[in-house]
């Protein structure tokens, strides 16, 4: 479910470090300092990559959602 994580760390790995500095030293969730820096959560790149990939919704949707399952 992190395949964003790994795609954010391939592409961009200097703005993930400073998500990843800003959630610790703010104490935010990583989402959400992913979206401030970046644009976009781990989640959301992940889930939209599962998309492109043709996997059924109901995968992606859990992949969008995995920090949140409230919201799936």
């Amino acid at each position: 479910h992190d395949i964003g994580y790994w795609l954010l760390a391939h592409e961009y790995p200097g703005d993930l470090a400073k998500a990843v500095e800003m959630a610790m030293k703010e104490r935010i969730p990583l989402p959400e300092a992913e979206i401030r820096v970046i644009g976009a959560s781990h989640a959301q790149v992940g889930a939209y990559l599962l998309g492109l990939w043709g996997l059924p919704q109901p995968v992606v949707d859990a992949v969008a959602h995995h920090h949140s399952p409230q919201s799936a």
